[in-house]
């Protein structure tokens, strides 16, 4: 047990960052031995390579806007650790990580008794979805921390699955080419649950499709996106009919802005949240 924030995340930054996992068997006994917490939040599920956090940072905003109580999960953290477990836009407090932490150090010293031991990203994804439980989120922004397939957070069924663009990442780990490091991130996407992605690369769409039939997972690609204009204030452009505009600059950040809107879309469409307009100053703000 811990008596102060500094030795507890301490704790955690030691743990072990990586584990050879074949499947995620272990972080589904674990989340059934809490009484699976992941299973009272609805979520959407972020995966990608570069814009990931961005667009779920800037998701998460929007849907805060609207009046929901919205958790979010990111990672790594720019200033300090309590960045990674937010809700609507407050980072998890000292008092209640520190209760997370050493919840977690006396489940994973007796969890590592039968199983192997919990490493760094585990613990901390557990620590996320008790809290988000704990607090009673109407829905949780749920960044993926590498690959997909067999990342701690794919535990989850999600509303919805995205992918941004994609590049080579993490190969050891993910593979060394781009439809291996694709076959990976597309670990998410689950059965019946509608997929989102900013994808582009023409030879990777195939395989996108072919996972979407396999899954009857219904497709959104984000496509069309046109006027992009960029210069030192951001990048503006237009999808969809509409103009947005992200301090943020390049190419990528019209697909990464026009991701989080299609996500917006299927939640209306698919789940009836009645978002009629998304936002353009949390966009703006946010991306």
């Amino acid at each position: 047990m811990f008596n102060n924030i500094n030795d507890a995340t301490d704790y955690i930054f030691n743990s072990k960052r990586f584990t050879k996992r074949v499947n995620l068997d272990d972080m589904n006994e674990a989340l059934s031995l809490m009484g699976n917490p992941h299973k009272d939040t609805k979520f959407i599920h972020i995966g990608g390579t570069n814009g990931k956090g961005s667009v779920s940072k800037s998701l998460s905003k929007i849907l805060e806007q609207t009046g929901l109580k919205v958790g979010l999960y990111v990672s790594p953290f720019v200033i300090k650790f309590n960045e990674r477990i937010q809700i609507n836009s407050e980072y998890i407090s000292d008092e209640d990580l520190l209760e997370g932490i050493n919840f977690i150090y006396d489940f994973n010293k007796e969890f590592s008794k039968t199983h192997e031991t919990l490493g760094f990203f585990e613990q901390v994804t557990l620590i996320a979805f008790r809290y988000f439980s704990m607090k009673k989120c109407d829905i949780v922004v749920l960044e993926v921390g590498l690959g997909g397939r067999l990342d701690a957070t794919n535990v989850c069924t999600p509303l919805i699955s995205a992918v941004t663009n994609i590049q080579k990442d993490h190969t050891e780990q993910l593979g060394k080419t781009y439809k291996k490091i694709l076959k990976e991130k597309l670990g998410i996407m689950k059965k019946d649950i509608p997929f989102v992605t900013s994808i582009r690369k023409r030879e990777l769409l195939p395989i996108i499709d072919f996972y979407s039939k396999n899954n009857n997972s219904p497709l959104y690609y984000v496509k069309n996106v046109r006027n992009v204009k960029i210069d030192e204030s951001g990048t503006s452009f237009t999808y969809k009919g509409r103009r947005y505009k992200t301090r943020l600059i390049g190419l990528h950040q019209a697909y990464n802005g026009s991701l989080v809107i299609e996500i917006i879309n299927v939640l209306n469409e698919r789940y009836n949240y009645n978002i009629t307009e998304v936002p353009e100053k949390a966009l703006y703000n946010n991306i």
